[in-house]
């Protein structure tokens, strides 16, 4: 109440001051608030103004997506950048190689794409279900990669062909996900709007002997990993390069064990690094089996904490 009250004395208070002073506050505000502080304010104006999509520059160019969106778009249109530790891996990976295939699997919007695809002898390949985030894919892509070297994939991985269930959430647009159960979760999941998309297996999208060697993968699908692994298991297993968000809330909200992530990648890499937060140090490599560990005990202490998350690199 005592809030309430507050904001409308603030709001009258404003009402009253000239126009001039209205204007000298406005720009001030806009000078000094802080990044994060300022997107929002945006959003909230584009709300007010019925704008929907936002054009915002960058590192990897001019970037397409909803003004809605407060997690990648707003951390590109704040920083310039997205996971650019991942670009910077990527493209080392490749920079001796004259061709390869990367791999984007859960492309959202491009920023994990683009960066790999200006290199224009590797062929990459971009999946993303989500229609709308789809189109803003189409659309960076056609704007930021002149060399036409990258196939894209308006659907879901998983372990069968056909269609499911997939929730949109309302406002961190990268967190829209298969949905196989409707119980409520930590992120209020019973709440979101529900689509119907396609989903394939990735070994009967993409066949071993017709993508150019060395293989990266780049895997982030809000949970359905394991699922993915299990209808892709001839591709993946080629991968030189692997890289996967662990999740374990989500992993197991979609009825896998992390185990099974954990396992792929023990059994099929030599060394491992761990990015934790939003810190964008060097990977520290280590034996697989020292990351195998710290994954298994990072999803233990994880159990209970829907927001521990981590990404997990790893090279044969």
């Amino acid at each position: 109440m005592a809030s309430a009250l507050a904001k409308r004395a603030v709001a009258k208070f404003v009402r009253a001051l000239p126009m001039r002073v209205r204007k000298g506050l406005l720009r001030e505000l806009c000078g000094t608030a802080a990044p994060r502080d300022a997107y929002a304010a945006f959003q909230e104006l584009g709300r007010r103004f019925g704008i929907t999509d936002v054009l915002v520059p960058g590192d990897y160019g001019e970037i397409e997506g909803a003004l809605a969106d407060t997690a990648i778009l707003a951390t590109y249109a704040q920083t310039r950048r997205w996971s650019a530790n991942l670009a910077q891996i990527a493209g080392e990976f490749f920079a001796d190689h004259t061709a390869g295939s990367y791999l984007d699997i859960g492309a959202n919007i491009g920023l994990t794409t683009i960066p790999v695809a200006r290199q224009g002898a590797i062929t990459c390949k971009a999946f993303e279900p989500e229609p709308r985030t789809f189109r803003y894919l189409l659309s960076n892509l056609r704007r930021n990669c002149a060399t036409g070297n990258v196939e894209t994939f308006n659907l879901a991985l998983s372990d069968r062909r056909g269609t499911i269930a997939f929730e949109l959430a309302d406002d961190n647009l990268g967190d829209n996900r298969i949905r196989l159960t409707d119980r409520d979760g930590s992120f209020g999941e019973a709440a979101r709007r529900v689509i119907t998309v396609p989903t394939d297996r990735l070994d009967d999208v993409l066949r071993r002997d017709a993508l150019d060697g060395p293989i990266a993968v780049k895997l982030d699908i809000q949970g359905a990993e394991c699922r993915a692994l299990a209808g892709g298991r001839a591709v993946l297993d080629e991968a030189a390069l692997f890289t996967c968000e662990f999740w374990p809330y989500g992993i197991r909200r979609l009825d896998s064990d992390p185990e099974q992530l954990v396992a792929f990648v023990a059994e099929r890499f030599v060394s491992g690094a761990i990015l934790e937060g939003e810190r964008e140090d060097a990977p520290i490599w280590q034996p697989i089996g020292e990351i195998a560990d710290r994954l298994r005990r990072f999803a233990r202490a994880g159990a209970d904490a829907p927001y521990a998350t981590c990404e997990l690199l790893a090279r044969k």
